[in-house]
């Protein structure tokens, strides 16, 4: 503790013993003068009216600035009270402030984590879609090729089994069919690889993505 608290503690309770202190002062003061007062005017209670205004006059001569001073202190101490109340009102608006923002700002995280989650969660499900309907056109593709893979083995089987051959321009064409195919659906697998690889920010960035994956792989 610095040496101004603690100067301005000491100041506080020397403060606060005179104030409590100042009633008993003033009842010894009050029974002083009035023992000096009878010890200098000794005598019976007097009847003249004269004699109680100057004993008034005395009297009030004496305790008024005291009393003024004694009530001094007291507004001083009100005075006191009301700024440690004021500073105790100050400290628990200041906690209760941060402790609002606290409150906002993990609120506003959660509606933030909130966001994000559904976010993804719709990116994931978008994604799911996308590879259920890569994964039918691969099979689309697949049997395409199947049958023209068929097809070619029946131009084989047909030019062994007869002394006529089978034009080039039809195997031509069913191996551009086969190639297109097999072209396909690798790309497609590809393409199911990155999209369950990549980490998108949202729905749009997906379908951005795959729109131009996808018009890239049809050409």
């Amino acid at each position: 503790m610095s040496q101004s608290v603690r100067t301005a503690l000491g100041g506080k309770e020397i403060f606060s013993m005179a104030l409590k202190l100042s009633p008993l002062v003033l009842v010894v003061l009050a029974g002083l003068s009035i023992f000096f007062y009878r010890d200098t005017f000794s005598g019976d209670f007097s009847t003249n009216a004269q004699d109680w205004s100057a004993f008034g006059s005395y009297v009030g001569g004496l305790f008024g600035p005291l009393v003024s001073f004694v009530a001094l202190l007291a507004v001083l101490k009100t005075i006191e009270l009301q700024k440690e109340l004021l500073e105790t009102q100050r400290r628990e608006f200041k906690v209760m402030q941060d402790l609002q923002y606290k409150t906002f700002d993990s609120q506003q995280d959660q509606i933030d984590d909130a966001k994000k989650k559904s976010r993804l969660e719709a990116v994931e499900r978008l994604k799911d879609t996308l590879i259920g309907a890569i994964d039918r056109r691969v099979s689309i593709y697949d049997g395409r090729y199947g049958r023209a893979y068929a097809r070619f083995e029946r131009y084989k089987d047909t030019d062994n089994r007869t002394s006529r051959g089978i034009a080039s321009s039809l195997y031509d064409v069913v191996e551009k069919e086969m190639a297109v195919c097999d072209k396909n659906i690798r790309s497609l697998q590809e393409l199911v690889s990155e999209l369950a690889a990549t980490d998108f920010e949202d729905v749009e960035s997906l379908r951005a993505y795959y729109a131009d994956r996808n018009k890239a792989i049809v050409g």
